[in-house]
């Protein structure tokens, strides 16, 4: 153990120093930085993401109902053709599945609709009115022959032939609900396409989500996290990359400074320096390197296991992020892509993520283009490029890299 004012000394001690405030610094920007879709950062970006997508961000009213009017049709129709090929193989197969594939004729809606199609069918009777049940308005009988009624009998016996027909089919028979059926919009639009939020009721750029959390539209929307008290986001993933990294060094750093002291809590030198203390008639002393007394018993033990433990959870979560960023990914975006990886291989196809251009862009995208090292140190820069992966500098933001572009590209940036 060194001794205090020794070299050795200083620099664990200006290390330890180092960690915490990177560990500080990142945890308060990730925390205090706001990824909300009101904020003037954000529309800045957003312009300059539509510049570069081609997309005519609506100014106006107008030109907002008429937007979200395009996304709405646009979906519906990618939507109908998504399940166009399902329905083809639902009707050859003649396969119903009782919770997802109900016949029509079983909805409420739908029976009042066929009631009131069925009643149209019928001589107009004007001196008897019938409810919805059948019933006579006037006397409360429901007759055999009534238009209603007729009709509401022919759809609980077609009813009763389709459950008949289910509880003779066998599972293996059954059509699974596919997830196609249930994809989210955003699964249905291109890399760079625009949607709509209906909750924001602003434009939705490529890679964003609405978070129910904070209640905000956010751009490549990892997660929200609970320790930060924040959503993780465009404008402060970095932040929370850089807090993983500096945690997991410092329990490294913690676990490697108490292995030694705790591996040898119960020791023979453990031992040893309670005897060379008591013929030197002190009740405890610092005799030998990286040794407990007993007062430090509790203290070596709880930093050893602190450290091993969420050294150990911080490393897990550190490499999965690390993996999302060299492969251009989000954590939402790396559940879509093992859906649709498991699609591809199925039709043996190779699924290829539309966000990833290699490992050095992957890691510009986040970090920028200065030297890995020093992006890792304290910084409050605003990311270089684009929320969505576009090659060449294209992709790079015209408010942070004006000397990248060439004069007559920086107009279409103007906001």
């Amino acid at each position: 153990m060194e001794e205090p004012g020794s070299i050795l000394y200083i620099i664990h001690i200006a290390f330890a120093m180092f960690l915490l405030c990177n560990v500080s610094f990142n945890y308060a920007l990730c925390v205090c930085t706001t990824n909300d879709d009101k904020s003037h950062k954000y529309n800045i970006v957003v312009r300059e993401l539509a510049a570069a997508t081609g997309y005519d961000y609506p100014e106006s009213g107008a030109d907002l109902k008429r937007s979200k009017h395009e996304y709405e049709e646009k979906l519906m129709d990618r939507r109908q053709k998504k399940l166009a090929p399902q329905s083809n193989v639902f009707t050859s197969n003649h396969a119903v599945d009782s919770r997802t594939f109900l016949p029509s004729t079983l909805t409420a809606a739908s029976m009042l609709t066929a009631a009131e199609e069925g009643s149209a069918n019928f001589p107009d009777n004007s001196h008897n009115s019938f409810d919805v049940a059948g019933r006579n308005k006037n006397s409360g009988e429901c007759p055999s022959h009534s238009p209603i009624s007729s009709r509401l009998s022919q759809i609980v016996d077609e009813s009763r032939s389709t459950t008949a027909a289910l509880n003779n089919t066998p599972n293996s028979a059954v059509s699974k609900p596919s997830p196609g059926q249930t994809a989210h919009a955003w699964t249905l639009l291109g890399s760079e396409e625009w949607g709509f939020c209906s909750r924001t009721n602003k434009p939705k750029p490529p890679r964003s989500h609405f978070d129910s959390v904070t209640g905000t539209l956010v751009m490549n929307m990892d997660h929200y996290c609970p320790w930060m008290f924040n959503t993780v986001g465009y404008f402060n993933y970095r932040y929370f990359c850089n807090f993983l990294f500096y945690v997991f060094v410092a329990t490294a750093y913690g676990t490697i400074m108490s292995f030694k002291p705790f591996y040898g809590i119960d020791g023979e030198d453990y031992r040893n320096q309670i005897k060379m203390s008591r013929a030197q008639h002190v009740s405890a002393k610092h005799l030998i390197p990286y040794v407990a007394i007993p007062s430090e018993r509790l203290t070596v033990c709880m930093s050893f296991m602190l450290c091993v433990s969420i050294g150990c959870a911080v490393a897990t979560l550190l490499g999965f992020h690390i993996y999302l960023i060299l492969t251009g990914h989000t954590t939402i975006e790396f559940h879509a892509s093992l859906y649709k990886r498991r699609i591809a291989k199925r039709r043996g196809m190779k699924y290829m993520h539309p966000y990833d251009l290699g490992l050095q862009r992957n890691w510009e995208q986040v970090y920028g283009t200065q030297n890995p090292v020093l992006a890792l140190l304290p910084s409050t820069r605003e990311p270089e490029f684009l929320p969505v992966a576009i090659p060449g500098d294209k992709g790079y933001r015209w408010s942070s890299n004006k000397h990248r572009l060439k004069p007559e590209d920086t107009a279409i940036f103007t906001v």
